[in-house]
């Protein structure tokens, strides 16, 4: 499965790094993706080892100045989608971290999505922020981005009447 390369039941913190949405490929391209089994490990891949946070870190901390400095590593972090709502990692909660290896990565009407969730996370999504100048995280009931949409722009702390329906997603600087 080009989504996952790890058991999401013993790593469930999930990196992946994508490419932008373009005229040959109207999802993004997934270039790599790495599960971790906390979610310290996830944002040190996430960041290139360039942000290391503390054990007693919330994902709710989690800040586009602390991440900032990602941005010349090669790896920026641009969305982070949450399976509890509020951005809890709380009783096993698990992340998925988007990436780009751009580190302008939503300028110029650059946008990110897929028709799809990754395996695993397909009615699932219960909070999500976007980061590095990205404005707007893109929700949609069913693939192939129809009919219901939420628009997180930059944050959602819960998703309504989305919570566990996201089927599709996109990321970008528009906002709706």
């Amino acid at each position: 499965d080009v989504f996952l390369n790890a058991d999401a039941s013993k790593n469930p913190h999930c990196v992946a790094q994508i490419d932008p949405i373009d005229a040959d490929h109207p999802s993004s391209q997934i270039k790599s993706v790495s599960c971790y089994p906390t979610f310290k490990e996830a944002v040190a891949d996430a960041t290139n080892g360039t942000v290391q946070i503390s054990d007693d870190f919330r994902p709710d901390q989690l800040t586009d100045e602390l991440i900032a400095p990602a941005a010349t590593s090669g790896s920026t972090v641009i969305g982070l989608m949450w399976e509890h709502p509020q951005y809890s990692t709380a009783q096993g909660g698990r992340t998925w971290t988007w990436t780009s290896s751009l580190a302008s990565p939503c300028a110029n009407g650059i946008s990110y999505g897929n028709s799809t969730m990754p395996t695993g996370w397909n009615d699932i999504v219960s909070s999500a922020q976007v980061f590095s100048n990205c404005t707007n995280f893109e929700f949609y009931q069913h693939a192939n981005w129809a009919p219901l949409r939420m628009d997180c722009t930059p944050a959602c702390p819960a998703m309504g009447a989305m919570n566990d329906q996201a089927s599709s997603w996109r990321i970008d600087a528009v906002i709706p």
